[in-house]
């Protein structure tokens, strides 16, 4: 569950966003869908995402 930021951007998104999104890579291969997005906990950057075949 994703927590709206008060005065977040528009434009952002959050992690949630993307779960269930078809992974498609430069020529066309579908990998999957999103399952999990792994976020950094000090640096709040994504290290990886886990996908579902």
């Amino acid at each position: 569950m994703s927590v709206k930021l008060e005065d977040m951007p528009e434009n952002m998104a959050t992690a949630d966003d993307f779960v269930g999104k078809k992974v498609i890579d430069r020529e066309g291969i579908e990998y999957g869908k999103v399952k999990h997005i792994h976020i950094n906990q000090h640096t709040l950057i994504v290290s990886g995402v886990t996908i579902h075949q």
